[in-house]
């Protein structure tokens, strides 16, 4: 077994990380979006094929004996009462637990939004010659404009129609490379707009906050876009620099800043496994891309579609039904 372990554990380390998003974003679309495409390779399907469907005895004529046919060939309503459920409240104790958690959740998150928004409204803007300069050659379609606050200790991006890149007061200016490391990954998280996608993986983590595995998807879909980050301005800078740019991370990465999950930037959590990741970084082969998208494929297929729907053979009908 530890064998097996370490094959699929070596496996995935040589895929490229930008797979994960992927697979996070179907995750993200089976939980959001009530329709999905059914399919006989969904493993919902060979889950279901282990054991035909049983018609519920219920379904079928209450009478003892022979069950009398109507004048339309059909039988009569009475023969079929208790079959529906009686109505009654919609809102189940259940549903309203659900509920009572999703709004709660959801205020929470809400209320710390407004704060940390609050708290970063007094940030000031940067007017450095070597800044605009940046800005000139990074350009996006929407404004961006790099500011400077003493409410934060980390690097962060912010806002999504106007994204801003919000530097601490104690930012160390001297230090050009770190701070050209800092300005291209929180411009990589506002090209992507990653700041969005948290805020729609919150949003899931409201309606599913019953669900254990989805609060460790949010926890894992935040380390896996900052190492996509990273990678991509180990990238950028070339191969040989991940060694300056992991020392810069942990540097970066000593003080935890209050402003995470709902923001992007250079905090505390996970900080060794990005430095790990980091230092573990490769260019991605052909080969692996394309076992990543057969690996894509595969997972979309087995997880993110629905069951097929049995066929009319396929259910099998209770011993009693069968009496004449």
């Amino acid at each position: 077994m530890s064998v097996l372990e370490m094959s699929v554990s070596s496996a995935l380390n040589k895929l490229p990380k930008k797979m994960f998003l992927v697979l996070w974003g179907i995750a993200l679309l089976r939980l959001l979006v009530p329709v999905s495409i059914p399919s006989r390779f969904s493993v919902y399907s060979v889950m279901n094929g282990m054991a035909k469907p049983i018609v519920p005895s219920t379904l079928i004529a209450l009478a003892p004996n022979a069950m009398p046919i109507g004048s339309e060939g059909t039988a009569p309503a009475k023969q079929f009462i208790g079959i529906m459920p009686e109505a009654g409240s919609v809102i189940t104790p259940i549903t309203m637990v659900w509920l009572a958690g999703m709004m709660i959740l959801f205020s929470f998150f809400v209320i710390v939004y407004i704060k940390n928004d609050r708290a970063l409204r007094s940030a000031l803007p940067i007017h450095d010659a070597l800044l605009d300069e940046w800005l000139a050659q990074n350009k996006l379609i929407r404004p961006l404009a790099i500011m400077q606050s003493d409410k934060i200790t980390t690097p962060i991006a912010v806002g999504v129609i106007k994204p801003r890149i919000i530097m601490p007061k104690t930012m160390n200016w001297e230090d050009k490379q770190q701070v050209q490391y800092v300005l291209l990954h929180e411009y990589y998280h506002i090209r992507r707009f990653d700041m969005l996608w948290k805020l729609i993986f919150v949003f899931a983590l409201c309606v599913h906050w019953f669900n254990p595995l989805v609060w460790l998807m949010l926890v894992l879909v935040n380390r896996d876009l900052e190492v996509t980050c990273d990678e991509m301005v180990v990238s950028h800078f070339g191969i040989n620099t991940k060694t300056n740019y992991a020392y810069s991370l942990s540097r970066m990465a000593e003080q935890r800043s209050q402003f995470t999950p709902l923001y992007n930037g250079f905090s505390k959590n996970a900080a060794e496994e990005r430095i790990t990741a980091i230092m573990k970084y490769k260019k991605s082969s052909l080969t692996s891309i394309v076992l990543a998208a057969l690996l894509i494929f595969a997972l979309a297929t087995a997880f993110a579609a629905s069951p097929a729907t049995p066929q009319p053979q396929d259910i099998a009908l209770p011993p009693s039904s069968m009496q004449t």
